[in-house]
């Protein structure tokens, strides 16, 4: 768990086993990306040659283009405004604007 997908294969072969490599959900951030959070079967007693299901995060959701266009007031100031962007995949929260849908900074 927490290592890369590469890791922890080449981890499972040299332990003489198989591995059944499954891109998962998308990852809650930028870092866990291609990071292994599920592993089974697990335990002492796996016998050599058996297939490990190993799930990784997939990449990070792409948040679609805001529906609402600015608008944009001109007169002794300049005023842009827009509509709430609500728009994250689920499972992601907005933090940064509406390209950085989960990630935080």
């Amino acid at each position: 768990m927490g290592k890369t997908i590469e890791e922890a294969t080449a981890a499972l072969q040299k332990l003489n086993m198989n591995v059944n490599a499954i891109k998962g959900i998308a990852a809650p951030d930028a870092a866990s990306v291609g990071k292994v959070y599920d592993v089974n079967p697990t335990g002492p007693a796996v016998p050599n040659n058996t297939t490990i299901n190993v799930t990784y995060y997939g990449p990070l959701p792409v948040a679609p283009a805001p529906s609402n266009a600015p608008t944009v007031t001109v007169g002794s100031t300049l005023t842009v405004t827009w509509g709430a962007y609500t728009q994250c995949p689920s499972g992601h929260d907005l933090a940064g604007g509406p390209e950085h849908c989960g990630q935080t900074f």
